[in-house]
């Protein structure tokens, strides 16, 4: 009987060590790799102004428009750009 639970004790602690050393190793690589992969952000502020003139067009089926759009925008960052959108 004794015996029986020296062989039982054993074997509970070597589950005991091999899971404790697979929870290691789990911390170890999720430590050292992240789930943002993304290179880092820079914001800044985008002020901007523009002179567009739109356009509304009827078409065939009644209460849809198509809508054109062209002009000059100038913005802090870009510089100035032209716009023709529809």
């Amino acid at each position: 009987m004794n015996s029986k639970f020296n062989e039982l004790t054993k074997q509970n602690r070597l589950k005991s060590a091999v899971l404790a050393a697979a929870c290691v190793a789990l911390i170890i690589t999720t430590t050292s790799l992240k789930a943002d992969f993304r290179p880092p952000v820079n914001i800044a502020l985008i002020h901007a102004n523009a002179g567009v003139t739109a356009v509304l067009s009827n078409t065939s089926e009644a209460g849809v428009f198509i809508a054109t759009a062209t002009g000059v925008v100038q913005t802090s960052l870009l510089g100035t750009c032209a716009e023709n959108a529809s």
